[in-house]
């Protein structure tokens, strides 16, 4: 199944009204920033629905509880294998079956503390597998095309 399909898939078995996105991510760290520039796009649209975390998602613990939403969809990049801008839309448990999150720790650590407080809470990552993470402030062509496309269908999807 194409990452498109699959996502869209995903999200029709999602109460779009009891999510919280998670944009992860670094932006001097070139594709890295990729979650963060879509959390923050997202937040402008979607205010309280969507958020920029940068590379500190545990900052926002307070938020991501004060808002009760019961699904939480981290966008962050992914080291799955798979080809540059090529994305999943995986359950937070599979990261600990070999998928790795650039910020893996931080996620981690945030999801426990959200089990600890909230009862229920079902996590996802939508994760993109990245070009290049050295120093820069841009993105890669691959993963720029990634963005307008997962841009289009979450904007698409909470719309609905």
């Amino acid at each position: 199944m194409n990452c498109e399909k699959q996502l869209k898939e995903a999200l029709k078995k999602i109460d779009k009204d009891n999510v919280v996105i998670l944009g992860v991510g670094s932006r001097l760290r070139g594709d890295d920033g990729v979650g963060s520039i879509i959390g923050g796009l997202l937040e402008k649209a979607f205010p309280g629905r969507a958020y920029d975390v940068s590379t500190v998602p545990e900052n926002y613990i307070g938020k991501i509880l004060s808002a009760g939403k019961k699904n939480i969809i981290f966008i962050d990049t992914l080291a799955f294998g798979g080809k540059p801008g090529e994305y999943r839309f995986v359950e937070m448990s599979e990261i600990y079956d070999g998928l790795l999150s650039t910020h893996g720790s931080s996620l981690t650590f945030l999801l426990e503390v959200l089990g600890e407080g909230a009862e229920g809470v079902t996590a996802y990552v939508l994760g993109i597998e990245p070009a290049d993470t050295s120093v820069s402030e841009t993105l890669t062509p691959e993963i720029e095309r990634t963005m307008k496309n997962i841009l289009e269908i979450l904007t698409n999807w909470l719309n609905k």
